[in-house]
């Protein structure tokens, strides 16, 4: 009827007298031995089998024990605790329950698991775990039914249709909901397991040797606090007892203890500590801000565990370094910093789980939390940015041409100092080795080294690096304008990518956006005049200009100054500032000029001014980004006209020019884009302008 019925069942037929041999071939089969049960049938036939059963019960229970123990481990560890679980055989799933009531059933013949003696299973704490197993029974049937299948792994694409079932929303807040849930029900499963299997089998087999055990229950979390920090000193794995006394004083009102919370940091193996408190789920009753990432899933496709036991493992890959080249610059921290720096590993993504980026509100937390534990304004303000900033590094590597020096020095312009850039790149490391094995290798560990070290060259250039971090803050600024987020994203991120730095300084947020939406829409060209106080000529432009011809007709104009910015699409920006006002019957005749410097035919009709080498200086080491020539000669009319000609014939290019006139000198200043025709050739450039 059974297998009628469609069942898969898995069966064997015996004469009684044969099951205690057959008890003894296979530990399997003696396993499912014990879990006999009466349904229909021979009383008589029950009462011999059930004396048989006895029999096998009480055969040799400590090798019994020690196998399935051993069995359990080696599943574990196939199968941990990860965002893919498997609930039958991994962490904290059914054969962790059915090994209580195994080994309960060996030594009591206890028929479930909540008759066992008081002393090992009190009412509480079963019907919390109860409440745990029952929830993901549910979970493995939806599982089954969604799937069609005997399946027990619950991947990340199978959530929705689970948790559909289960009455949860179909959004991602509720999956997170449910996936979290599932989490912490395994955790307590696996946590009330392994309390009750050593008060059920530490009087008969030592299964827990060289675990750290207290001599006693604690009075309060200070008093535990201590004793794990005592004992920091050294890598640790929890006794039992200790998870069931951490268990006790969970939920106590305690005395004050965050003072003693930077000592947890100032051990060498802090991850330790935080693991036998993360293992009574009790991370964020000692750490705060991590209350809200105990076993928070992370849909990414990237993370493989939950955002607590990542953070754990992160602090671990710190305590535990792998690569020489990043031990060395460990160990040149201070014991201050490296306390810091796995203060920042531990709380780096503490700001997940929110709506908003993790990145701003894990370093507000950070800053908080930094206050409340006594920690110095300048340890605090360093910690935070490494929060703040902690994938920088990583994603910059990874995405980015960390040898072209705009990148770098936009990087380096966040952390200029030696200990920000080696202690972004430590967590880095651990970031990433955190995730999994082999995450961080040979390839990555290049990627990283690679701009940590072209970031330490950069920080000689500090002019350059402050005129670049002026550059992210208007773009930070740039960002959270109202009228730059209604911008296609396109556009926003051509805009950023703007490689002059010229715009982000000296330009308003309004202007910059003003110029780019310009930009987006022509075709060849357009400009416009302004002539308020003093003319100013602004050209928009894809179309070739030859730009001598444009100033030798304006040379009668005192020119004060001009920029010329690359935008995107082969468009550039020119912005030309007279230090005088024009006649309005002026302006029609400018423009006209304007539109004739676009024709193909215009010919540049300049007469040469007089100009002597030494008036020339060419510095080629003012920017990674620019050079520098300065031109201090007689005032003369036509004079940029003259260099622009020079310059558009030679392809260099000029992205800004300030002029500035005294008596009947002239002191200009030019820079100029490093794009390999000007360096090279500095010696020509002067015999043409010469």
């Amino acid at each position: 009827l059974l297998l009628d019925s469609g069942l898969k069942l898995g069966h064997r037929v015996h004469e009684v007298s044969e099951l205690q041999e057959v008890a003894k071939s296979d530990i399997t089969i003696k396993t499912a031995l014990l879990e006999s049960r009466f349904l229909e049938g021979s009383k008589f036939l029950w009462f011999e089998t059930e004396n048989e059963l006895n029999k096998i019960r009480a055969f040799e229970p400590k090798k019994f024990i020690l196998e399935k123990i051993q069995e359990r481990r080696e599943l574990r560890k196939k199968y941990p605790l990860m965002m893919e679980p498997n609930l039958k055989e991994g962490v904290g799933g059914f054969r962790d329950a059915n090994l209580v009531y195994w080994i309960g059933k060996v030594l009591f013949n206890a028929p479930s698991i909540k008759t066992l003696p008081h002393s090992v299973v009190n009412e509480k704490d079963y019907i919390e775990f109860r409440i745990a197993l029952e929830f993901l029974f549910k979970v493995r049937s939806a599982l089954h039914l969604t799937q069609k299948s005997k399946t027990d792994q619950l991947r990340l694409d199978y959530i929705p249709d689970v948790a559909a079932l289960l009455g949860y929303k179909n959004s991602s807040s509720a999956h997170m909901q449910f996936a979290k849930k599932v989490n912490k029900s395994l955790r307590i499963v696996w946590l009330y397991a392994r309390i009750w299997i050593n008060a059920l089998a530490s009087p008969y087999v030592p299964i827990y040797k060289n675990y750290l055990k207290p001599k006693g229950e604690f009075k309060d979390k200070k008093e535990a606090l201590e004793f794990l920090i005592k004992h920091g000193n050294s890598e640790f794995h929890s006794h039992p007892l200790l998870n069931q006394y951490l268990l006790h004083i969970k939920n106590s009102s305690d005395v004050d203890f965050q003072h003693l919370i930077p000592a947890i940091f100032k051990q060498p193996h802090a991850h330790s500590i935080l693991t036998a408190l993360s293992e009574v789920n009790g991370l964020g009753e000692y750490i705060q801000p991590l209350k809200k990432v105990e076993a928070l899933p992370q849909f990414d496709g990237y993370h493989r565990f939950p955002v607590d036991t990542h953070l754990i493992a992160c602090l671990k890959a710190l305590e535990n370094i792998e690569d020489p080249y990043l031990q060395e610059i460990y160990d040149a921290l201070s014991p201050e910093h490296q306390m810091i720096l796995k203060l920042a590993t531990l709380l780096h993504d503490a700001g997940k789980g929110r709506l908003s980026d993790h990145h701003p509100i894990g370093a507000k937390l950070f800053k908080a939390y930094t206050q409340k534990i006594g920690l110095s304004p300048e340890d605090i303000e360093l910690g935070s940015k490494l929060v703040l900033y902690h994938n920088r590094l990583s994603q910059t590597a990874q995405k980015e041409d960390i040898y072209s020096p705009l990148i770098v020095a936009q990087f380096t312009a966040l952390f200029p100092s030696k200990l920000e850039l080696d202690m972004l790149l430590l967590l880095t490391y651990a970031d990433t080795t955190g995730v999994g094995s082999n995450i961080y290798n040979e390839f990555t560990a290049r990627l990283f080294k690679g701009l940590h070290k072209n970031a330490l060259d950069f920080l000689d250039n500090r002019e350059f690096l402050n005129e670049t971090h002026k550059r992210l803050e208007r773009i930070e600024k740039l960002k959270s304008s109202a009228r730059f987020k209604e911008l296609p994203k396109i556009l926003q991120t051509k805009i950023i990518n703007i490689e002059s730095n010229i715009p982000f300084i000296r330009y308003k947020t309004a202007k910059i956006i003003e110029i780019a939406t310009e930009a987006k829409e022509i075709k060849n060209y357009k400009y416009k005049l302004a002539n308020k106080n003093f003319l100013t000529i602004e050209i928009i432009k894809k179309s070739r200009i030859n730009m001598g011809y444009l100033l030798s007709k304006l040379r009668n104009l005192n020119l004060a100054n001009m920029d010329i910015i690359k935008l995107f699409d082969d468009k550039k920006y020119f912005k030309i500032d007279f230090n005088q006002k024009v006649e309005k019957d002026l302006l029609q005749e400018i423009g006209a000029v304007i539109e004739e410097a676009f024709l193909p035919d215009t010919v540049t009709q300049t007469q040469k001014p007089q100009i002597a080498k030494e008036d020339i200086i060419i510095n080629c080491t003012h920017g990674i980004q620019y050079a520098q020539m300065k031109l201090t000669t007689k005032d003369q009319k036509g004079l940029l006209a003259h260099v622009m000609n020079v310059f558009e014939k030679l392809d260099i290019d000029i992205v800004s020019a300030k002029l500035f006139t005294r008596k009947d000198r002239t002191d200009d200043l030019f820079l100029v884009e490093k794009n390999g025709n000007f360096c090279d050739n500095e010696e020509f450039i002067k015999e043409q302008l010469v």
